[in-house]
């Protein structure tokens, strides 16, 4: 419902997709599994924007009040959990990685309320320094001034390349090589976009254009294209080769500088932080499933998390 009232609303698949941080490709076979079960069509195309048909105006018309009502409801039950139990919200620099984490740990305890906010450098120490946050994921060590930073994750990045790329032939990528080339990344302000940033100007390299898009998927579509190329940490290519949902022939993973450039994630907080027990909770799991990602070299499964999960 969602799917398709975002996509009324935007009359593009390519904005609402944008706005639901979703892949293109994801969207559209969602609608088209929709229309499948339900046996009509909700969309019609005049030239590149959408229109609903009579069957789609029926359904969003129901759609919208349905989705008010879900939210009037998720609203007093969480304001009814939240006066028991506030919720563990936590700050992150690192989307892939939360993501991933807070989807296996309700696996583990779906009553919990979890929630992480993306952000960049300066809203997550201001949000650490005033409690809005319990603690936060960052790319940096930010020890000091009340601030304390643990190492979490140290991984190798990769290029991902097309495969007509120039770059496929080679075994490993020097820095120099990607002087002037078109890049794809979720965001150039904060993320793997930042990181990105840092090692061409360690270097003194010139980075080329930037093509943003909404989610990881639609990174790997993009470089497949020839929009560009990208980095993409050693865990996230793990996860995409053993998904065959998200794996896209062709696309090469290429090492740089004998591993050399890294992405660092880090548990930060304050120096006189004091956890609530559910916080506990979650970090107790949060430093379980890094030491699984540690093992492993990829996100993984609740059963390999498990055993670091014992006292």
């Amino acid at each position: 419902m969602r799917y398709v009232t975002a996509i009324a609303d935007m009359r593009s698949m390519t904005k609402a997709a944008q706005v639901l941080h979703v892949s293109q490709s994801a969207l559209s076979l969602s609608c088209k599994r929709l229309e499948t079960e339900l046996g009509v069509q909700l969309f019609s195309r005049t030239g590149k924007t959408l229109r609903l048909t009579e069957a789609g105006e029926l359904f969003c018309a129901q759609a919208v009040e349905i989705l008010r009502l879900t939210s009037n409801l998720e609203a007093q039950l969480r304001r009814m959990s939240q006066d028991r139990n506030p919720p563990v919200y936590f700050g992150t620099e690192v989307i892939d990685f939360s993501n991933e984490l807070i989807t296996l740990f309700r696996q583990t305890d779906g009553n919990m309320d979890v929630q992480a906010e993306n952000a960049e450098k300066a809203k997550l120490l201001e949000n650490l320094r005033n409690g809005t946050y319990c603690f936060a994921l960052t790319l940096r060590d930010h020890t000091g001034d009340g601030i304390v930073s643990t190492l979490l994750l140290d991984e190798p990045m990769l290029v991902l390349a097309g495969p007509t790329s120039h770059l496929v032939e080679q075994p490993e990528i020097r820095m120099e090589d990607l002087r002037g080339s078109p890049f794809v990344t979720t965001s150039d302000e904060y993320g793997i976009g930042q990181l990105m940033r840092e090692y061409f100007q360690m270097r003194n390299i010139p980075m080329g254009k930037i093509h943003q898009v909404g989610d990881s998927d639609s990174i790997g579509v993009k470089v497949y294209n020839n929009f560009g190329i990208s980095f993409v940490p050693e865990t996230v290519v793990n996860l995409w080769v053993r998904t065959p949902q998200i794996c896209i022939p062709g696309i090469r993973w290429l090492p740089v500088e004998h591993g050399s450039l890294r992405r660092r994630v880090y548990y930060t907080r304050t120096e006189d932080m004091t956890p609530s027990p559910d916080c506990e909770a979650f970090l107790r799991f949060l430093f379980g499933y890094s030491a699984a990602i540690r093992e492993a070299h990829a996100y993984p499964a609740l059963d390999a998390v498990l055993p670091f999960l014992t006292d």
